[in-house]
This record gives C-alpha cells, sequence and structure tokens, in this order.
C-alpha cells in the first residue's frame, strides 16, 4: 500500500512539473507570438516612415534651394558654414527662424510642428508617425550632412528610420544660359559683350558691366559707365582675333554638328529633343524650349516662351517683351532687332549673331552678347548674365535602418 502511495505521489509531481513546463512554453508562446506581431506591424508601417521621412526632406530642401538662391557666397564651403549657422543644432528656436525666412508662407501654416526633436512634424495620426532633423555638419569640400529620423512610437510598437543626408553645394552657372551653346561659342561665352569688327555703340546714360570686347570702333555717347569707369580704354578689350568669332551656321560652330543652325534643323526636321519648326511667337507652345525658323522671325515674347531658343536662318525681330524678367536666347545667321519696354528687363540668356544686335530700351539687360557684326544698344544697361557662379543644393540620400 505504501509502494503504491510513493507512485501516486512521484505521479503528481511529475504532472506539475509537466504542467508548469506547459505554461512556460505558452507564455513563451504567447510572448513571441506579441513580439512577431509588433515586428509584422513595424514592417507594414515601413514604407510610411520612408515617406515621412522624404517629406521632411521635401520640405528642408525647398527651404535650402530658397537660402542658396538669396545668398551670395564665393565658395560652397561657406554656404555650408552658413547653413549650419542659421539652423544651429536644429532646436526648435533656431529652426522656426530658419523656416520663417526660407520657407513659403502656405507651408508655414500646414505644417503639424516644426521639425526639432523637441518638437517634430506629425506626418500621421494613426498610427502616430513623425519626423524631425538632427546632426547637422560640415563636411569637406563644403558638404553638409544631417539625418532626418522618421518614428513609429505607439501601443508598444516602435520603428525608426534614419536617412541620412548630404547636400553638396555645386558650382552652376545660370540655368538660362544653354551649355549647348556654352559649348558652341567657346571663349566667347564669357563675355557679356563681344562686338565684331564694325564695334560697339551705346547710347545713353547706362552702365555696362562684365567683360566687354570689340574688334572695331568704340562708340560710347553719354556718360556711359563700364565696370564703374568712364576709361572706357582700359575697361573695354580690343578683340585682336575678332574674325575668329564662331559663326552660328559655320561647320567650326559645334564640335559634334555641322554648324549649330544646321543640326536645330535637323532636329526640328526629325521631331527630336522638343525642337518644333514655327516662325512667329503666337504659334509657339508654352513650356517650348527650342524652335527652328528656316528664315526671319518675328513675334512678342511673353512670361509662357520663358527660357526659349530662338534658332533662325534669317534676321530675328522681337518688338515687344511682354513680361518682366525673360529669358531668352537667340542663334541666328541674320540680324536681331530686340525692343524691350522701359519699365521691363531681360534676365538671362544669349544672343549670338551672324549680322548686327540692336537692342533698344529696358532698364537693365542680363543677357549674353556675341555679334560678328555690330551691337548698337539704344537705352538700357548690361550686367554680366553671369556675374558669379550660383551654387546650387546637390542631394544625396542614404537609408540607415
Amino acid at each position: 500500500m505504501q509502494g503504491k502511495e510513493t507512485q501516486q505521489g512521484y505521479v503528481l509531481a511529475f504532472s506539475l512539473i509537466l504542467l508548469a513546463f506547459a505554461s512556460i512554453i505558452l507564455i513563451s508562446a504567447l510572448e513571441r507570438t506579441g513580439i512577431e506581431k509588433r515586428i509584422a506591424t513595424s514592417e507594414l508601417h515601413r514604407a510610411t516612415l520612408e515617406a515621412a521621412a522624404e517629406a521632411g526632406i521635401h520640405d528642408f530642401m525647398i527651404a535650402v534651394r530658397e537660402f542658396s538662391v538669396r545668398n551670395k557666397y564665393t565658395d560652397g564651403d561657406a554656404y555650408c558654414t552658413e547653413l549650419k549657422k542659421g539652423i544651429g543644432d536644429f532646436d526648435t528656436d533656431e529652426l522656426t527662424v530658419f523656416f520663417n525666412e526660407y520657407l513659403p508662407s502656405g507651408m508655414q501654416e500646414t505644417r503639424m510642428g516644426l521639425g526639432s526633436k523637441d518638437e517634430p512634424v506629425v506626418f500621421m495620426e494613426e498610427p502616430r508617425i513623425f519626423w524631425y532633423l538632427s546632426k547637422p555638419n560640415c563636411e569637406e569640400e563644403g558638404v553638409f550632412s544631417m539625418l532626418i529620423h522618421a518614428e513609429q512610437n505607439e501601443r508598444h510598437i516602435v520603428s525608426s528610420l534614419n536617412i541620412k543626408v548630404s547636400i553638396d553645394f555645386a558650382r552652376e552657372y545660370s540655368a538660362s544660359f544653354p551649355p549647348e551653346l556654352e559649348e558652341a561659342l567657346g571663349r566667347f561665352a564669357d563675355y557679356t559683350l563681344a562686338a565684331g569688327g564694325a564695334g560697339f555703340t551705346a547710347n545713353g546714360q547706362r552702365e555696362y558691366h562684365g567683360k566687354v570686347g570689340s574688334g572695331g570702333p568704340l562708340i560710347l555717347n553719354g556718360s556711359s559707365l563700364v565696370n564703374g569707369s568712364t576709361n572706357h580704354e582700359e575697361q573695354i578689350e580690343q578683340i585682336s582675333d575678332w574674325v575668329t568669332m564662331p559663326h552660328p551656321g559655320s561647320s567650326t560652330s559645334h564640335t559634334h554638328f555641322t554648324g549649330f543652325t544646321d543640326s536645330i534643323r535637323v532636329y526640328a526636321a526629325q521631331g527630336k529633343r522638343g525642337v518644333i519648326e514655327q516662325c512667329h511667337s503666337s504659334d509657339i507652345p508654352p513650356g517650348t524650349r527650342y524652335i527652328y525658323c528656316p528664315g526671319n522671325f518675328g513675334g512678342d515674347i511673353h512670361d509662357g516662351l520663358n527660357n526659349l531658343v530662338i534658332v533662325a536662318t534669317g534676321n530675328v525681330n522681337v518688338p515687344k517683351i511682354v513680361n518682366e524678367g525673360v529669358s531668352l536666347s537667340i542663334v541666328t545667321n541674320g540680324n536681331v532687332t530686340l525692343d524691350v519696354e522701359p519699365a521691363r528687363s531681360l534676365s538671362g540668356g544669349v544672343i549670338w549673331a551672324a549680322g548686327t544686335v540692336t537692342l533698344n530700351g529696358g532698364p537693365q539687360f542680363e543677357t549674353g552678347i556675341v555679334a560678328l557684326g555690330s551691337i548698337t544698344i539704344n537705352g538700357g544697361g548690361f550686367n554680366n548674365p553671369r556675374p558669379d557662379p550660383r551654387f546650387v543644393p546637390v542631394l544625396h540620400i542614404d537609408f540607415e535602418y
């Protein structure tokens, strides 16, 4: 009897051990299930976290681009240093000042939060996902770097990612000066005004800034200043080799084509590179980049044609620039006559003519001119279209999970 009772005691103890072991397994399984569920939920929102971080990049880059446009520093290091000074360590007060200065007012009104660690921007409420900026740093050669941190932290679910952003303040000349024209013009692209053997004539009391050259006589009527000086002989370079100035229709005017105007004609015929054939501005669709005219071109220019490049085999006559600050480039085997109303200005581009160029009116021109014939300016003064290279923020992104 005693042996039987002992055996029953062992069975009871063994059963309790099995129950405890089973309980441990069950609890562990439940905990693991909960963890896996949280991990799965976290992974489910990974794309949303990336979207939140990219929204932060978008907002910040809008401000940085505006910062780069308004400030005129001489190198990328200066831009990086001043940007870091402006944002400090991304605390709330410094970001408030920075974003109020460089973000459009409409964005200020719609932002939920600011973007600092103490005041993050809420990207989504359910689940709650937010982002903020951190760790600003100036690396070598003027590269600004920082982290954009996006996080979901709610209901025991924690998920986050960091995106490292590097902003390289790259040297770039005005986007309104077509790079293919700079290549075709060669060293003459550096001139604000370059006149051929017939010379340069200016009428009116205006100022001319930049590199000015002439292969012929200089006629400056009135008290015009060249680079702030009345000593025009010193300020205007005599182009002794003006006969080598590139002709837009010659076989040497472009390194890849048989003449610049001819290459554009081929593109128009083939329907390539968005070049269309047209000889009057009223028939050009807004947003057109290049037009080719096999003859004389005419018509007013409005802001819907901003950054347009007119390529013609004949003369180009623009009676009116309708809007302020339009950028326009003209390449022609003939002459150019351009009228700008006194209250308007031409803010970019280049005029390249095999014949003469005559500009009338306008308070200010910021256009490069290269003419194998004479250049005559009646009215407006001139600034170098690219007085200094501007520094454009170029974005590089690395995800750090």
